[in-house]
């Protein structure tokens, strides 16, 4: 919705610049078809211009003299309410839009109607409607509606003038400008455009008209004849569209100037300017961090390569969604649903960490020059019960004999005996149960020894419990990543807000960038919190400090869990270089 309202609201300034320098300076100019092309050019470029958005780089350096923090590079994911008020004013948009098109819809649907129940001549390829419900004259795409009351010699007239609007197919400007008007009727200047558009058609119109006719003053008086209209057709060139003393003087001819001629050219510094106006930054951070060869997985190798590979389960189908990070950062990847994926400027020393949730992590070094083929296992305990009895909804029609420490119970009793407390089965089939119990035997025989004394109390057991410790996986990119409150404005304004620069460190002159590494726990809590990269331990202990302090954050998710996720945070102290012992 919000990309909708942006391109609605970016479109309606395009139409609005263009009407505006028609209005200016090309409305009382006598070129007309050059004026159409104009108004017509500005209707196509508010649909097409605001896909069209230019970007320009700012490069920024460093604060000295404070404390920042440098945010890793994380999507995040926000939590969208429907009662937005982009949403609310797009809706009003889309509401009035309807009102428009319904009342569109019946005009054309009345005019329908008079075109299959009122007779229709053939006069000079065009087809003429003389007997219609409309109180005007006007011309809807090659049909002709003739005033019923005019007379013979003024319906010739109107006739040359309709045949104009027709031969240059005016319609197509029409049905443009009814198109945009249907999303920009809040634009004042929609509804004016529709009317230079009528304007200037009427002016070609009434040229070609005055061109062809034998007798310009029987033109020009049955244009006067028609001064009180009728209803008017959105859709339709109709004859008496704004008469006034100006269409009068526009019908005269007058040469125009060819400095005249360049006045649509106004309009080249202002698209310039709009373009401008809708401009996004790029941002270019510079560092001041020096590079360190010791330490590849916090800075990028330049002269690394591409890794292309395939994450497949055991069974060798693709594992979408695996996440897939250089060790040691937060640069990585997320395999597609192909399970393909792609890793750009990859150090030959990196090792490349694959997780996911319910499979082992897996780690491995990056394979350069051919397809890599991860195999994805399992993270599985595998708990092994001491005696397992499993008991048939449905009963067997011959049921075997039970005999529980040498005693007979019934088949349906077996399901009452706690398998903990059973010391040994044994089960005889065929030949050897009827040699042992007779008749009774023929189905088979299920003997149970229970952990029984002799004096019949239970033997002392010492229940042996396997305690099955839940291992979370520790992503570092995840399909929602955890999100600080306040987004990633408010995690930055945190740790400027709530970060000491210590002052032994400040006196001993003491500056530099600590890289904490911290993971989001499931519930949403930073946690195992450690120095990636040293600085000097009071600047290191005042980073953690300030990690180790920050509220509950919105776990990340992977597949709609909430898994751990791994963070590196860098935390820059920089001293003041005019001023080293001003409070930071």
């Amino acid at each position: 919705m919000e990309l909708l309202l942006n391109y609605i609201l970016k479109s309606s300034v395009w139409l609005t610049l263009f009407g505006t320098v028609y209005f200016l300076f090309l409305r009382n100019e006598r070129y007309f078809f050059l004026n159409r092309l104009f108004l017509l050019g500005g209707m196509i470029a508010s649909l097409l211009f605001p896909f069209i958005t230019y970007r320009y780089t700012i490069t920024v350096n460093p604060v000295q003299g404070t404390v920042t923090a440098e945010l890793p590079v994380a999507s995040y994911i926000e939590e969208v309410s429907i009662w937005t008020w982009q949403n609310i004013l797009t809706g009003i948009i889309f509401a009035g839009a309807m009102i428009l098109f319904f009342r569109a819809v019946i005009q054309i649907f009345k005019i329908i109607l008079s075109m299959r129940h009122c007779p229709i001549e053939k006069y000079d390829n065009i087809k003429l409607i003389r007997e219609h419900p409309f109180n005007t004259s006007f011309s809807f795409f090659t049909y002709v509606f003739v005033n019923p009351n005019m007379k013979e010699e003024e319906t010739r007239e109107i006739i040359s003038h309709e045949r104009a609007h027709i031969a240059q197919y005016h319609w197509i400007d029409l049905i443009l400008i009814e198109w945009i008007r249907l999303f920009q009727w809040f634009n004042p200047m929609a509804w004016l455009y529709g009317q230079f558009i009528r304007q200037n058609h009427e002016y070609l119109a009434d040229r070609e008209a005055i061109h062809s006719t034998d007798n310009p003053a029987v033109y020009k008086a049955t244009l006067l004849n028609q001064m009180v209209g009728g209803e008017v057709i959105s859709l339709g060139n109709y004859f008496n569209y704004s008469l006034n003393k100006k269409r009068f003087i526009m019908m005269t001819n007058k040469s125009t100037s060819i400095i005249s001629k360049l006045k649509p050219l106004v309009v080249l510094p202002c698209i310039v300017f709009v373009f401008y106006a809708f401009a996004e930054p790029k941002y270019q951070y510079i560092s001041v961090l020096e590079p360190t060869t010791n330490e590849p997985g916090l800075i990028s190798d330049m002269n690394g390569k591409t890794v292309k590979g395939m994450v497949v389960r055991e069974n060798g189908e693709p594992l979408p969604g695996t996440s897939i990070v250089v060790a040691g950062t937060t640069a990585g990847t997320v395999s597609g649903k192909d399970g393909s994926f792609t890793l750009q400027n990859i150090s030959k020393k990196s090792e490349l960490v694959f997780s996911f949730v319910g499979y082992k992590t897996t780690k491995t070094p990056p394979e350069f020059g051919k397809n890599m083929k991860v195999v994805m296992q399992k993270d599985t305990i595998e708990i092994v019960p001491a005696v397992s009895i499993s008991i048939n909804k449905k009963e067997p029609k011959e049921k075997p004999l039970i005999l529980v420490n040498g005693q007979e119970i019934p088949y349906e009793a077996l399901e009452k005996i706690e398998p903990t407390e059973i010391k040994k089965i044994e089960v005889l089939k065929d030949k050897s149960a009827v040699m042992q119990y007779g008749d009774k035997g023929k189905n088979g025989v299920i003997l149970i020894q229970t952990k029984l004394e002799k004096d019949g109390k239970k033997e002392k057991m010492v229940e042996a419990r396997i305690q099955s410790t839940t291992v979370q996986p520790t992503f570092s990119i995840v399909q929602e990543m955890p999100r600080f409150p306040g987004g990633y404005k408010g995690l930055h304004d945190y740790i400027l807000t709530n970060t000491h620069y210590p002052p032994k460190a400040k006196e001993a002159g003491i500056e530099g960038r600590v890289y904490v590494n911290f993971i989001i726990s499931p519930n949403g809590k930073p946690t195992n919190i450690e120095v990636a990269r040293s600085v000097h331990p009071l600047l290191d202990e005042e980073a953690k400090r300030v990690i180790a302090s920050m509220p509950d954050w919105k776990p990340g998710k992977q597949r709609g869990k909430n898994v751990a996720v791994n963070y590196t945070l860098p935390v820059n102290f920089a001293l003041n270089k005019t001023d080293s012992n001003s409070d930071q």
